[in-house]
């Protein structure tokens, strides 16, 4: 059953959007039910014109984390960066913050004119994997700013040069931030910095993964 976020209800009625209306009509489903998210609850519906979509029945599904899960990761290339953005979308992450370090290799002008098209490809994947909300995509910051101003309990670097048998994780507790290093990773003094600000520095795995295979890998080992 398709299913599409919207922002807008009167009494009993979501206003659809044209691009949402030209969908259902492409795919001849016009005249079939289909699902809204509003205000993170899903509605099952049905058009009544082109422009107005009538509730059927409420439906009690959740779909998401108890708590924050937050993934920081490195500028890299776009098309990897977008990768990142529909599959952390899918695994459930809710909030997405792009940052600049040591090792960053990537010009983070072009991030807000970008930005409506990476928040497409969120909506995009939230809508196929059946989210209750929007994850939401910070601007981007400096490395050292991701420690400032947030009260996530759990806070875990991804860091390749590491004894594989000593710091490997197995899972990752909610409420936590999640921080993926741009290619080449974190130099010592940022690793420095973390500790300080209380990070567990953990490996995943005996092999180096590339930055989204990371960011993957650790909101997949979130509990």
């Amino acid at each position: 059953m398709n299913r599409f976020f919207v922002d807008k209800k009167t009494d009993n009625l979501f206003i659809i959007s044209d691009e949402q209306y030209n969908h259902l009509k492409v795919i001849r489903a016009l005249e079939k039910e289909f699902i809204v998210v509003f205000e993170s609850k899903f509605y099952k519906v049905k058009l009544v014109d082109k422009k107005h979509a009538q509730i059927i029945e409420e439906l009690n599904l959740n779909h998401e984390y108890e708590q924050e899960v937050v993934l920081a990761v490195g500028l890299i290339d776009w098309n990897k960066f977008e990768f990142i953005l529909e599959k952390a979308t899918e695994l459930g992450v809710t909030k997405i913050i792009p940052f600049t370090s040591n090792f960053t290799n990537f010009n983070e002008q072009n991030f807000e004119r970008k930005k409506a098209r990476f928040m497409k490809i969120i909506k995009a994947a939230a809508q196929q994997s059946f989210r209750n909300q929007l994850p939401i995509l910070d601007d981007v910051i400096k490395y050292e700013n991701l420690f400032k101003n947030h009260q996530l309990k759990n806070i875990y670097l991804a860091h390749s040069d590491l004894n594989d048998s000593q710091n490997k994780i197995n899972s990752f507790d909610q409420n936590c931030l999640l921080i993926v290093g741009p290619e080449g990773g974190f130099n010592n003094s940022e690793i420095d910095l973390a500790l300080k600000n209380n990070a567990q520095i953990v490996s995943l795995g005996k092999t180096i993964l590339r930055a989204e295979t990371s960011a993957l890998k650790m909101l997949a080992l979130v509990k």
